[in-house]
């Protein structure tokens, strides 16, 4: 028994070496687009038509991007990049004849990859990072502009899969959720004086979201 145990040990050993021994591309960059869709719930101290008009802000599109460089087969570390866009307009909404709006959530922060192959053409590719959300909303009430800003820490992990087209170039998909509060911000009125807002904690401005994206993946 253990004369078995020790051989598959032994074994295992030797597959591992031959796996680090063999060549791997070193460099991964992907380039993604595709939808986004905050997770945050609505306040319900709103009217019903504000509401749906807030709901209207919460799905847009996403554009994304990560650069790693592996230090072997399994891990890598470099730098995670995601932007998302959400844009909606109203007629006639709450006493204003036009009500529009457009948020824009970035996102930068170093990461962690673990890659794994099969097959040398299915890659799986598994993305956490900690960094910073950037907040930026504009809302125009008719003859009215808001502006506010605002900056929080954020969390992202991510899951992808790519398909080998050639050596060096993939197509794939991924799934991520991004975690994030924002707990403070500035308010601009018209282009006034900036005035930094600290609302309620009931009143928090939710920056979670869910992101679906598809690409393409150069490895070098």
């Amino acid at each position: 028994m253990r004369i078995g145990l020790l051989s598959v040990f032994i074994i295992c050993m030797l597959e591992c070496a031959y796996s680090q021994n063999q060549s791997y591309d070193r460099i991964h960059i992907s380039l993604d687009g595709g939808w986004s869709y905050r997770i945050a719930p609505v306040t319900e101290n709103v009217t019903p038509e504000v509401k749906s008009y807030i709901k209207g802000l919460k799905s847009g599109y996403n554009l994304s991007g990560n650069a790693l460089v592996h230090f072997n087969k399994l891990i890598g570390a470099g730098i995670d990049l995601s932007l998302s866009k959400y844009q909606n307009e109203e007629n006639n909404l709450d006493g204003y004849t036009n009500i529009s709006g457009n948020v824009t959530i970035s996102y930068i922060a170093p990461c962690a990859g673990f890659r794994f192959i099969a097959k040398e053409k299915h890659i799986f590719l598994l993305t956490a990072s900690i960094g910073v959300l950037i907040y930026k909303e504009e809302q125009q009430f008719d003859w009215q502009h808001l502006e506010m800003t605002g900056t929080t820490l954020g969390i992202r992990a991510g899951a992808g899969y790519s398909y080998a087209i050639t050596k060096n170039i993939a197509a794939g998909a991924k799934v991520s959720l991004i975690s994030g509060t924002l707990y403070s911000y500035d308010q601009r009125i018209n282009g006034g004086r900036k005035q930094k807002i600290r609302p309620e904690e009931d009143e928090y401005e939710g920056l979670s979201q869910f992101t679906l994206t598809g690409g393409i993946r150069f490895n070098f």
